[in-house]
């Protein structure tokens, strides 16, 4: 449930789920927003229905809903939406026994970092005798890559080969094929085998006692199942485990497609439990870890710890530019395991604001800690609102790329807020260009500015540049951008349907540095045209 400004459908509010509400059926939500007024869209993760705004005397216009009390009754009847239909076969690739708990990350065929569908799963009885590993997919009709995989198994692009030919194997999101699915169609992609992952217990858990003859099996098991705080089954939701002295640490296990997992072979002892979201998916990436449960093991025991994702108010992602040396290449990566610190700074010097209530000992100070996953999302909860700012601890091989605090206004903390200092702008263009320009203007300004007024500081791309990163971002603005391209005839503005604009992100641009000096003889002469 979205909460839209009646007056720009782009500027939507993602509401808090009321944690004290009881006795709620199956489609039955309760929500915490602020007062104003709003229209009102329900949308399903997957695709599966038609997303509708609130509309009560069904004369198709969305309803305006002034909202200063509690309100009930704001219910909805969503459509069935046409979806495309994929077929897909998966079997073990020495066994030929089939893959259960698959999942399937269908990502955006001309954009890496947009954010993944998740595909609707028909009803499927995996511990069934008749279930062969076909799997039947609704997925909202588009251009895609396809990646899969299962537990204990090597996660698989489509790919094309030198022949030209479709294949399945190990790679990365550029060598995918593009899939390009039609709503009312269904496309068949066959039989994949997969091959398992194949590692020792050594490999698997990162322990490399193991390697020295020690066994790990039996032991005591975990089950259970991630779910949003409305009851949807979550997949991919990483689970972490370990024990209370932190002597072992498991983190490998991802939910299944149903949002069920399953950790074996624990040692005795006293274990913390709790699951993290996929941020790879926005679907998730408004929501974050769950509380920890503490449980206690022996040996031969099965315990269930079902978790429930929290939400978050504040979530983003961190890239920077890393190069390929092999090719040349530069390509904006998501920023891993990076420690972040968001802290109350109203003044926005950068420093958290301890003042005499806190410094006595009879105040806390307002802040959330956080690391981002391995593709650099992150997400975290604020009780208040206010002016903060965001300190990321980058890892010293990237230090030359450590911005300054990140400043940033919490506005309401019902409010959800992805928090971002750049935008990424791409374009196509059948245009012969000798450079593009790329203008935008904020909410609050009536005409478009040129990014590179300055000359000095910023450089146009060039005639074959596809994107650009506006790194000069404020955190909370909205803004627009076109894109012009520069040819030998004049300019041409693009077509706002050739040109895609990113959510916010945190990029960590590279450092601009300016090297002045002189150049002299060996009698400290001024060498003029070296």
């Amino acid at each position: 449930i979205v909460f839209v400004d009646p007056n720009d459908d782009e500027n939507r509010f993602w509401p808090m789920w009321d944690e004290t509400a009881t006795g709620l059926a199956d489609g039955d939500f309760a929500l915490k927003i602020p007062q104003g007024d709003y229209k009102i869209l329900a949308e399903r993760f997957d695709g599966m229905y038609k997303s509708a705004f609130y509309d009560a005397d069904n004369n198709d216009v969305a309803d305006t809903v002034s909202i200063t009390s509690n309100k009930t009754g704001i219910d909805f009847v969503l459509e069935s939406r046409p979806t495309a239909t994929v077929t897909i076969k998966l079997l073990d690739a020495n066994t030929s026994e089939p893959v259960k708990y698959a999942w399937f990350d269908f990502f955006d065929a001309e954009d890496e970092y947009a954010p993944i569908v998740f595909p609707h799963l028909g009803m499927i009885d995996f511990e069934s005798d008749s279930f062969d590993g076909t799997y039947t997919l609704s997925v909202p009709g588009g251009s895609y890559k396809l990646e899969l995989a299962s537990p204990e198994y090597k996660e698989v692009y489509q790919i094309l080969d030198e022949s030209g030919n479709t294949v399945w194997e190990t790679s990365e999101w550029e060598n995918g094929a593009t899939i390009t699915l039609t709503d009312g169609d269904t496309t068949d992609l066959g039989t994949v085998n997969l091959d398992a992952t194949g590692f020792s217990d050594a490999e698997f858990y990162g322990f490399g006692w193991l390697d020295e003859g020690e066994d790990l099996s039996g032991g005591a098991t975990i089950t259970g199942t991630v779910k949003t705080s409305s009851g949807i089954g979550v997949p991919k939701a990483r689970i972490i485990a370990h024990t209370v002295d932190y002597i072992f640490w498991f983190d490998h296990v991802q939910t299944r497609s149903d949002g069920s997992y399953e950790l074996k072979n624990l040692p005795d002892g006293e274990w913390v439990v709790f699951a993290e979201p996929p941020f790879d998916s926005e679907s998730f990436q408004g929501f974050r870890e769950s509380n920890q449960t503490v449980v206690s093991l022996s040996d031969g025991d099965t315990e269930t710890v079902n978790h429930v994702l929290q939400g978050s108010n504040v979530f983003g992602r961190i890239m920077f530019p890393k190069k390929n040396h092999a090719t040349g290449v530069t390509k904006n990566e998501g920023l891993g395991h990076a420690f972040i610190w968001a802290f109350r700074d109203e003044d926005q010097d950068g420093e958290p604001d301890w003042d005499d209530d806190i410094l006595a000992g009879t105040a806390m100070l307002t802040e959330a800690f956080g690391e981002t996953d391995k593709n650099g999302f992150f997400s975290f909860y604020l009780e208040e609102g206010g002016k903060y700012s965001l300190r990321i601890d980058i890892p010293g091989q990237l230090s030359a790329l450590a911005p300054a605090p990140i400043g940033f206004t919490l506005k309401n903390p019902n409010e959800s807020m992805k928090l971002g200092n750049a935008i990424k702008i791409d374009w196509k263009s059948d245009v012969r260009a000798t450079a593009f320009d790329v203008e935008r203007k904020s909410g609050t300004e009536s005409s478009y500015k040129s990014l590179f007024l300055d000359a000095n500081t910023t450089t146009k791309p060039g005639g074959q540049a596809k994107s650009f990163v506006d790194p000069s971002v404020k955190p909370g603005e909205k803004y627009n951008y076109r894109v012009v391209a520069e040819t030998a005839n004049g300019q041409v503005t693009l077509e706002s349907s050739k040109v895609r604009v990113s959510e916010p992100i945190i990029y960590l641009a590279p450092p601009s540095k300016k090297i002045t000096g002189y150049v002299l003889d060996g009698d400290n002469t001024a060498i003029a045209g070296a």
